[in-house]
């Protein structure tokens, strides 16, 4: 494998395949629903961005919640009962919010 291999990641196909493995019934239906739609819409338009942007939408919800910790499963909780999160008063460079919020 080489580096830009290792740098981009999983492909679309692999992609899909990981967010179907690690969504809970609920969820992976609603995803499934959401790439459904974006499948026709692709196949009308002939256009793939759709279908890549729900794809990479539910794999960053897949990366938060596997990555993201007991503060983001709280701002999950939180959206889920459609609440408001709590939102950092000041602007927080990189470093500090992947240790916040990623480690």
């Amino acid at each position: 494998m080489s580096v830009a291999e290792r740098a981009t990641g999983p492909d679309l196909p692999e992609r899909v395949e990981l967010v179907r493995a690690a969504l809970p019934d609920a969820d992976r239906a609603r995803f499934e629903e959401e790439l459904d739609q974006a499948l026709d819409t692709a196949r009308a338009t002939r256009d793939l961005r759709p279908l890549g942007h729900v794809v990479e939408a539910w794999y960053r919800v897949v990366f938060a919640r596997q990555h993201g910790g007991e503060r983001w499963a709280a701002t999950e909780a939180r959206l889920r009962r459609g609440q408001d999160p709590d939102w950092e008063s000041e602007p927080l460079d990189v470093e500090d919010a992947i240790s916040r919020y990623l480690s």
